[in-house]
């Protein structure tokens, strides 16, 4: 539990329990199953200031392994011909070449503090990795509340919350290689929300 003083108020950080250090990549021929890479790639923390909540974030990243698993989970849904399929595989696989994304979720007590998507927003979103680099997100994309497609992927994103999806460029990040921002050889790489209301990080620990 983490304690941080800010304009006179105690804001408490709870951090939801990671999960153990995780392969980015499924082995050959493993079909994982949706709702255990979801859990994996899903890490929760929550800010209090006293009894009141301040925020929830639910954030998931979009491993290589939840890609696969997802792709999997809209194949049982969809039974799509192999040309639907071929093209939502290219999107999903499209989108992991050129940036590492994560979905997020997010409550705040106060309505005006859930402007991610905002030019002018009070957060700061940033991707930390254990090899040192640091880069701020690209800009941040709303997900509608009537997108049911959403819903079902990520049950933790209810009425009560905001959906955003976050990415960091890989091709405007310095000294990034073709390797990518998160690879396999690295420790760990950590999601960061900072603000005046708290800040919270999410940390995911890599098998090497």
């Amino acid at each position: 539990m983490l304690k941080v003083l800010i304009l006179g108020l105690t804001v408490v950080v709870f951090a939801g329990c990671g999960p153990g250090s995780l392969l980015l990549k499924p082995t050959l021929g493993e079909i994982s199953d949706y709702s255990n890479e979801l859990d994996d790639w899903t890490i929760t923390q929550n800010v209090y200031d006293s009894f009141d909540t301040r925020a929830v974030v639910h954030a998931t990243f979009y491993s290589p392994r939840f890609i696969a698993a997802y792709l999997d989970e809209y194949k049982r849904i969809y039974r799509p011909t192999s040309d639907e399929f071929a093209m939502v595989k290219e999107k999903m696989d499209g989108r992991a070449n050129r940036a590492d994304c994560f979905f997020m979720a997010v409550f705040t007590g106060n309505r005006d503090w859930n402007d991610f998507a905002l030019s002018g927003s009070i957060w700061r979103v940033y991707l930390v990795t254990s090899d040192g680099r640091k880069l701020k997100a690209m800009p941040i994309r709303e997900v509608k509340d009537s997108n049911q497609l959403y819903h079902h992927f990520f049950p933790y994103f209810d009425p009560f919350y905001e959906g955003y999806e976050v990415c960091f460029s890989q091709s405007v990040s310095e000294g990034a290689d073709s390797a990518g921002l998160i690879h396999e050889g690295m420790q760990w790489f950590e999601f960061q929300l900072l603000s005046p209301i708290g800040e919270m990080q999410f940390r995911w620990q890599l098998k090497r």
